[in-house]
């Protein structure tokens, strides 16, 4: 897929839509450079590049900072409580929080998505298979990334608010589905 000039375009423009896919994309890039080796990677870092000088220039100009978002300037008080504690709104992962990320009636995973579950075995088997050792650990960290990510976000904040689900955890959700086909080897 390194070949498709769109690859560039929309791993750079998810950034845009959600800051927190900074994560998986920095784990990608380091998984590309690490084991591809390809001139292509270097259009794919390019990719990521110019919609981030982009980003915070604009974050410049608008605030007046590169690293302000536009959630440090909301107006009603439990907003400005809940981006200002922390560092960006992290606080470190909490059992409720991945209790409620995983197994909770209301946001949980696996209670909303069971078959997803099975991922965790087919990325046991594919680690085991010598073939996509690479790929297992770039899932596996892509999906702790995440998880402790938004596992880690002050105030109940890892909910997603007025959403069914896991709302953070969506944009990891085809990287689950590959090792869901393992599973069923």
């Amino acid at each position: 897929y390194l070949g498709n000039k769109f690859t560039y375009r929309i791993v750079g423009f998810s950034v845009f839509l959600k800051y927190h896919q900074i994560i998986p994309v920095f784990f990608l890039c380091l998984y590309l450079i690490t084991f591809l080796r390809n001139k292509k990677v270097l259009l794919f870092l390019l990719g990521l590049i110019i919609p981030g000088i982009l980003l915070l220039g604009y974050h410049q100009l608008i605030y007046g900072n590169p690293l302000d978002t536009p959630y440090k300037y909301r107006m009603n008080d439990f907003a400005i409580n809940t981006v200002s504690t922390g560092f960006y709104q992290l606080v470190g992962p909490e059992f409720k929080s991945i209790y409620g990320l995983s197994f909770s009636p209301e946001k949980g995973l696996f209670i909303y998505m069971p078959i997803l579950f099975l991922s965790l075995f087919g990325l046991v088997y594919m680690f085991k298979e010598k073939k996509h050792i690479k790929e297992s650990i770039l899932i596996l960290i892509f999906f702790l990334g995440l998880f402790l990510f938004n596992s880690s976000l002050v105030d109940g904040s890892w909910q997603g608010n007025c959403s069914f689900g896991p709302r953070y955890l969506i944009p990891f959700l085809p990287f689950l589905a590959l090792p869901l086909v393992f599973a069923f080897k």
